[in-house]
């Protein structure tokens, strides 16, 4: 093997390029497989197959949604992933089983609290972004309701109050309801939501549940904007809201789409932290 540390990235968005730039630019080689791309730096190798990219090194990264890569072509490639330390996001339970039964270090991003705290920031920024682009009203004065006090519903929620947006969260939970109340938040418990529904400008859904039902959907204003931000499937019956003319929208990966170089370091500090201990 090169004496020179190697690392190899598989498939993913803009983070995964980003991410892949700044280990050459610490002085790695750097394999890729399946990223094409202007943004990547020419000093990345770019590999014809999964083997060929993973063969090389120790370390592979894969994208936040694990389960993007070809599951056949993954499994395939068994004997190559032997004593290498794995990266990536949604590990599924196929590849969970996969790791365990070969004795191969993995680690999730996504079961990180370090990594899913600091992507609140760019989540929180992207969906002020599209939220101010759908509506009529500002921000400022407007009502804003944010479902889920969990770490993207926390941020989010602090960051519209700092824009003099009048904020309450919903959540089941009467002790995150307490939390938000202690940082000038008010809060409401999500058994009351029917009630409140109509008072909002903009509604923020952060928590992976339909909450947004369509009988809940019929009595939300009509200038109101509604963006859904949680991991399948959602809490928002989309169909049925853009079939009552609502204006609402699902976002999806939004730190890889508004913010990729600033995920992209959180995970180079992440990485770094990990192969050093």
């Amino acid at each position: 093997m090169h004496s020179k540390k190697q690392i190899a990235f598989i498939c993913g968005d803009n983070r995964q390029i980003y991410l892949a730039n700044l280990f050459s630019e610490n002085g790695w080689i750097v394999y890729t497989y399946n990223i094409d791309s202007p943004l990547l730096s020419n000093n990345c190798i770019k590999c014809k197959d999964l083997k060929s990219a993973i063969n090389h090194c120790n370390i592979v990264v894969f994208p936040f949604k694990i389960r993007d890569i070809p599951i056949d072509e993954f499994f395939s490639s068994e004997s190559y992933f032997k004593n290498k330390t794995i990266f990536g996001g949604n590990i599924s339970n196929d590849f969970i089983e996969f790791f365990f039964k070969n004795k191969i270090e993995f680690y999730d991003f996504f079961k990180v609290d370090y990594i899913t705290r600091l992507n609140a920031i760019a989540t929180a920024e992207g969906c002020i972004k599209e939220a101010i682009e759908m509506s009529p009203y500002n921000l400022h004065n407007a009502s804003s309701l944010v479902l889920g006090y969990g770490n993207c519903g926390s941020v989010l929620a602090h960051k519209l109050s700092n824009l003099n947006s009048y904020v309450t969260i919903a959540c089941r939970k009467p002790y995150q309801g307490a939390c938000a109340i202690s940082e000038g938040i008010k809060y409401i418990n999500i058994s009351h939501l029917e009630s409140r529904i109509k008072d909002f400008n903009y509604i923020f859904n952060t928590i992976p549940s339909t909450i947004l039902t369509p009988n809940m959907l019929e009595k939300i204003n009509k200038d109101c904007v509604i963006i859904d931000i949680a991991s399948s499937p959602g809490g928002i019956d989309l169909e049925y809201a853009h079939m009552i003319n609502l204006k609402a929208k699902t976002i999806p990966g939004i730190p890889g789409k508004v913010s990729p170089l600033s995920s992209a370091i959180i995970l180079y500090d992440y990485i770094n932290d990990v192969i050093s201990i």
